[in-house]
């Protein structure tokens, strides 16, 4: 089976073989082994558009989408390609690696964000306690406000982390 799918710009198809799957993006081309695959997300956006990334050890990440310029001048729709294709990798992927399975947004930058946040307010809170501003137990109060907005901030975002799933069930939402 063969996907074919405009990123960027750049006209990009992977044809999927029975151990392996050509990747091939302008005129590179690479044959990466479904063994090599650590992990899967997929994903939507608020634009409905699809996309499947795949991380395959010591590469960079390889992201698919449904959108392609084509549809969006009118063009033909590829929703169901991409449908039967993210199911038949997922079909190979599920016997020929042990990759993880995820759905949601990467939460990386989540965290990096809550780190930040916390750190900025205790910094902040700091900075004015030691100016004069606050007159009280500081640092401890400080602490207790960066503890509670962190977890405040956890408790809204915790429908954008990811969430596992199983191969053998991809949750319909993420597919067109």
């Amino acid at each position: 089976m063969e996907y074919s799918f405009n990123l960027s710009g750049t006209a990009t198809s992977i044809r999927l073989d029975e151990y392996s799957f050509v990747y091939r993006r302008g005129l590179e081309e690479e044959v990466i082994s479904y063994a090599g695959i650590v992990a899967v997300r997929i994903n939507k956006s608020l634009d409905k558009t699809y996309r499947l990334h795949l991380y395959p050890d010591g590469r960079e990440p390889i992201m698919v989408t449904s959108h392609t310029s084509a549809v969006s001048s009118g063009g033909p729709d590829k929703s169901r390609e991409y449908a039967l294709f993210v199911r038949v990798l997922h079909h190979h992927l599920k016997e020929k690696s042990h990759a993880t399975f995820s759905v949601g947004s990467s939460n990386i930058r989540f965290r990096i964000f809550l780190v930040v946040l916390g750190l900025g307010l205790f910094g902040a809170w700091a900075a004015a306690a030691y100016g004069g501003i606050i007159v009280s137990i500081s640092y401890l109060q400080a602490i207790i406000f960066t503890l509670v907005s962190g977890a405040l901030f956890l408790v809204l975002g915790l429908k954008r982390l990811s969430k596992t799933y199983s191969p053998t069930d991809i949750p319909i939402q993420y597919l067109p």
